[in-house]
């Protein structure tokens, strides 16, 4: 796999606030899109959007790794990739704060389409700008 992008930013909320954004059905389902989930190794989950050209509206995938106030890595799949990806939420206490970066990596079919990258740099952008204004809202 290769790593396709990678989204930092810093908020000024301590790591457990984060973590319960990030991991929490109701939360995330705020922020991001709705879904059900249980972030525990091996579980499967999955979140609806609305149907978009190609897209039919779902993500799934399974957690790979979950490690309390720190990591969840899970592999992200839909119907346009064409293969299975991998994402990896990593959380960094700092002072004021929390670090939050998000990696995306996916094996070279989907990592050389310029159209699918620039899609998914756009969604994780988004969904981080997202995520710090649930945190600034709740």
């Amino acid at each position: 796999m290769n790593s396709i992008l990678k989204e930092e930013e810093s908020v000024s909320h301590p790591i457990d606030r984060v973590w319960d954004a990030i991991t929490k059905e109701a939360e995330v389902s705020a922020w991001f899109l709705p879904g059900a989930f249980h972030p525990a190794k091996g579980a499967r989950y999955q979140f609806h959007g609305t149907a978009n050209g190609n897209w039919d509206g779902f993500i799934r995938g399974v957690f790979k790794e979950v490690t309390q106030l720190n990591r969840v890595v899970f592999s992200f799949e839909t119907n346009e990739l064409q293969a299975s990806t991998e994402v990896t939420w990593t959380l960094t206490e700092e002072p004021g704060g929390t670090h939050i970066a998000i990696e995306h990596s996916a094996p070279d079919v989907v990592s050389t389409n310029a159209t699918i990258v620039q899609a998914l740099k756009d969604s994780w952008s988004s969904a981080l700008m997202h995520l710090s204004q649930h945190l600034e809202d709740t």
